[in-house]
This record gives C-alpha cells, structure tokens and sequence, in this order.
C-alpha cells in the first residue's frame, strides 16, 4: 500500500500542472532544537475523488505520456485504502471510549 501512495504522490507532484485539478501545498517547519520532541505527520491533500470523477482526460494525459498505469486498479487501491483510514478512525473513536471508561 505504501508504494503505490509514494508512487502516486511522486506522479502528482510531478504532473500536477497538467492534470485537471488544482492542488495547494502548505508546509510545517520546526526548528532544529524543536525537532528532537516534536512529531509532526504530514500528509499530502490528494483529490483521488475529484480526479476519479471524469476519467477521460485523466487517461488521455496518461496515453500522451506513455505512461503504464492502469486506473480500475488505482481506484480498487483507494477504496481499499478509504476503508482503512475508516477502520483506523473506528479503532481510534473506539480507543478513547475505552480509556475514558
């Protein structure tokens, strides 16, 4: 599941001027003597659902790039990854109930 996040973030940071959507970047910075105790995630905003939304351009640009990706098997990855992230938040909420009892 991991390569196929860091390869596609790697794609849509690559191509990102020319697919049909508009992404923002925001960026954290912590200090040298911070990082140390510090944790951050950072998690990139990827619109899998708005570029999902009309596949026609998404694979014209995909064919004029020769590029080899096959997109029913993307989107059986993100939904497969959408109900991970579900049953992550389950476990969390379920988690906190747990420890406040």
């Amino acid at each position: 599941m991991m390569k196929f996040l860091t390869s596609t973030t790697k794609y849509l940071l690559k191509n990102s001027q020319q697919l049909p959507f508009r992404r923002s970047i925001s960026a954290l910075y912590i200090t040298g003597d911070k990082a140390k105790n510090n944790y951050a995630p950072l998690q990139p905003y990827m619109d899998f659902e708005g570029t999902f939304k009309d596949l026609a351009p998404l694979e014209e640009s995909i064919k004029a790039r020769k590029m080899q990706i096959n997109l029913d098997e993307m989107r059986v990855k993100y939904t497969k990854y959408l109900g991970m992230q579900k049953q992550i938040k389950e476990v969390e909420a379920e988690r906190e109930v747990l420890t406040k009892s």
